[in-house]
This record gives structure tokens, C-alpha cells and sequence, in this order.
């Protein structure tokens, strides 16, 4: 009955339907009200439902929808086929800013389709396609998107296949993209070789501003890789090296890192293996500059848990 009536609805604009189980049948209802000129919706949630091939009928209705932001359809098994229907979407919409598609089975074939999108769509401002397995063309076809899209400001590809074999690829689209400010590369093992074709990518971006590595499984030369680029970026605040296996001598390059920008304001390396007389240097140098954020430093809580275990 909600999802029948909303065709009807006149001043609903923010709509949560999570963990609903909206199947296919309740993605007809949907489209058929985002289809409608008179409904203001502006957000919605219909992440981790059943749409699967409904998410067609939803991309179709996007495509003369003028009205919604933002919509969220993480966890509905869409597969390569949805993927490419939401991709066809953008080529048209030029008005949803914010796209959750993480978590639902697209692969190659899906991912090509939204990289081609990233290419010509203006008004997407955050993309995210976390949990994912599009592996190498369609990781590069994300690439591709970003080095030439002029919109998007967050990209999430948290625990993302997209990167296997890709991180070249989006290093050098990094290094053209002049729109994008956060970028969330969390649980993707990208170690200490990824971090070198990242820097060098970061280089000679001047856009982004934060920057997610957490879970990255880095260690002191994937990290005295990654600072040494980052000494020539111009634009970085806020970077997160949360539980790696980061030690003292990469602590040391990102102390000399803090200590040369211009720009760095808030570092995290929390639970890494960095001794607290090295966090508490790179923390003075940050609590030295005006407005930053002193460095977190909860690096012993696993060291002191281990000891409580024994």
C-alpha cells in the first residue's frame, strides 16, 4: 500500500525503505513514482532489499526523473545487468548526486558500463561501488571515467575487486582528475607496490583533500613510498593509515611528510606498530600547525590487548 501510493505523493522527500524486503514487484511501484513529473522525492533508501532485475525498471525511471538527489540501493543483487541499466541511466540524468551501488554482485561487464557513464555524467558528486568484483576492464573502465569526469568529488571502493591489477590505472586517472576530493580505498590490500603507483598518481593531483588506506596490509616501504609523493602534493589534509603494519622507519617518513606540507592537517595511525615516542613527534609537529588535528594515537590499544590475552 506505501509503495502504491507514493505515485500519489505530493510532500514526502526523504524516504527510508532499508532492510524492507522490497522484492521485484515492489521495484514497479517505485519506478512508477519516480516516473511521475508531481513527486518530490529528493532521498532514497532502499538498500539490502531483493530488487535484483527491478533495479532495470528503477534506472529506466531515472531517466525522466528530475527530481531525486540521492539514492541508495546497496545490497540488492543487481548484478552486471542492473549496473549497466543505471549506467544507461546516467548518460541521461543529470540530477541524482549521490549513487550507492556497493555490495551487489557487479562484475566486468557491469563496471564497463559505469565507467562509460563517469565519462560523460555531470552530476554525480559521490559514486560508491564498494564490495564489488568488476577485476580488470572494469576497473579500468572506472579509471578511465574519473580521469575524464569533471563532477565527482567522493569515490568509495571500500573492499573493492576493482582494483586488482587497477591501481595503475586509477593512480594516473588521479593525476588528471582535477574534481575529486575524497577518495576511500579502505580493505584492499593494496601493499607497499600499490602505494608506490598511488603516489605517483598523487603527485601531481591538486584536487583531493582526503584520503582513506586503512586495512591496506602496507608496511614501512609501502608507507616511505607513499609520503615521499605526497611531499609534492599541494592539496591533501586528512589522511588515514589506520591498522596496517606500519613501524617506526615508515613513521619516521611521515613525520618529514607532516612536517614539509603546506596542507596536511589530521594523519591517523592508529593501530600500526609505531612506538609512542615516534607518534607523539608526529603529533607535536601537527599540534605546532594552526587549525590541524593532532595525530591519532591509539597505536598500543592492540599491543595492550595482546598482553591482556596472554
Amino acid at each position: 500500500l506505501l509503495l502504491d501510493s507514493l505515485s500519489s505523493n505530493e510532500t514526502l522527500t526523504d524516504l527510508n525503505l532499508s532492510f524492507t524486503r522490497i522484492t521485484e514487484a515492489g521495484g514497479v511501484f517505485l519506478a512508477r513514482a519516480l516516473s511521475g513529473s508531481k513527486v518530490p522525492l529528493r532521498i532514497l533508501n532502499i538498500s539490502y532489499n531483493m530488487l535484483e532485475k527491478g533495479a532495470a525498471l528503477l534506472a529506466n525511471a531515472l531517466t525522466v526523473n528530475t527530481m531525486l538527489l540521492s539514492l541508495d540501493m546497496s545490497g540488492n543483487c543487481i548484478r552486471s545487468e542492473g549496473a549497466n541499466s543505471m549506467g544507461t541511466a546516467l548518460l541521461k540524468n543529470a540530477t541524482l548526486q549521490t549513487l550507492r551501488l556497493g555490495d551487489n554482485m557487479i562484475k566486468e561487464e557491469g563496471g564497463v558500463s559505469l565507467g562509460l557513464a563517469l565519462e560523460e555524467n555531470k552530476g554525480l558528486t559521490l559514486l560508491d561501488i564498494s564490495k564489488n568484483a568488476m577485476f580488470r576492464s572494469g576497473g579500468q573502465a572506472i579509471a578511465r571515467g574519473i580521469a575524464r569526469n569533471t563532477s565527482l568529488s567522493s569515490l568509495i571502493l571500500r573492499e573493492s575487486c576493482v582494483l586488482l591489477g587497477n591501481i595503475g590505472p586509477l593512480a594516473e586517472a588521479l593525476g588528471k582528475n582535477a574534481s575529486l576530493t575524497h577518495l576511500d580505498l579502505a580493505h584492499n590490500d593494496c601493499e607497499d607496490i600499490g602505494m608506490e603507483l598511488l603516489g605517483e598518481g598523487l603527485k601531481t593531483n591538486s584536487s583531493l583533500t582526503n584520503l582513506n588506506l586503512t586495512f591496506n596490509n602496507l608496511r614501512d616501504r609501502g608507507t616511505e613510498l607513499l609520503a615521499t609523493a605526497l611531499m609534492d602534493n599541494r592539496s591533501l589534509e586528512k589522511l588515514d593509515l589506520r591498522d596496517n603494519h606500519i613501524g617506526d622507519k615508515g613513521a619516521e617518513k611521515i613525520e618529514e611528510l607532516v612536517a614539509k606540507s603546506t596542507t596536511l592537517t589530521e594523519v591517523n595511525l592508529s593501530e600500526n606498530n609505531i612506538s609512542e615516542t615516534r607518534m607523539s613527534a608526529i603529533s607535536n609537529i601537527l599540534s605546532s600547525k594552526q587549525g590541524a588535528a593532532p595525530v591519532v594515537t591509539s597505536v598500543l590499544r592492540r599491543q595492550q590487548t595482546r598482553r591482556l590475552h596472554r
